[in-house]
């Protein structure tokens, strides 16, 4: 009996280390499939716009936004907002 028991500890020690080595990929190719178009599906692209004062660009979510009339204006930080503000209130 004890025999027995300690082949059958080898085996399922064995049949650990082999799935332990084995790549991600190899070990069910459906399962990764189907997880890599899960997560295809759940990530959408992020619009982006450019600050209206330095022209480097960042999430919409994330600007500033301020209406000029009926042009929206994106801004990537409170100071270039006001910058821009003041340029615009003061013509030279």
């Amino acid at each position: 009996m004890a025999r027995l028991i300690g082949w059958v500890l080898l085996g399922v020690l064995v049949w650990w280390v082999l799935l332990k080595k084995r790549k991600p990929n190899q070990i069910d190719p459906k399962k990764t499939s189907s997880n890599q178009e899960k997560n295809h599906q759940e990530t959408k692209p992020t619009v982006m716009v450019a600050c209206n004062h330095c022209g480097i660009h960042i999430p919409k979510e994330e600007a500033i936004l301020f209406n000029h009339g009926n042009t929206p204006l994106f801004y990537c930080c409170q100071q270039h907002a006001q910058q821009n503000s003041s340029e615009n209130n003061n013509p030279q």
